[in-house]
């Protein structure tokens, strides 16, 4: 699937990319997300850049996550 863009006056919706990588490890910090999600715990800088620069991408080239 091509990725897309959702654009309203108060909403940006996107794909990941490498400029979020600050952001998802950020708030991937929340005990809550590590509780009720699958990423890995402690969750690290490097498991971010991992995310954002490729399992992001490649969940929409190859169809299979968002």
């Amino acid at each position: 699937m091509e990725p897309i863009t959702l654009t309203t006056r108060r909403l940006l919706l996107r794909p990941f990319g490498p400029q979020d990588t600050y952001r998802v490890h950020a708030a991937c910090q929340d005990p809550d997300i590590q509780r009720w999600t699958v990423i890995p715990s402690p969750y690290r800088l490097t498991d971010a850049e991992l995310f954002t620069a490729k399992l992001s991408p490649a969940g929409w080239r190859d169809d299979s996550a968002y």
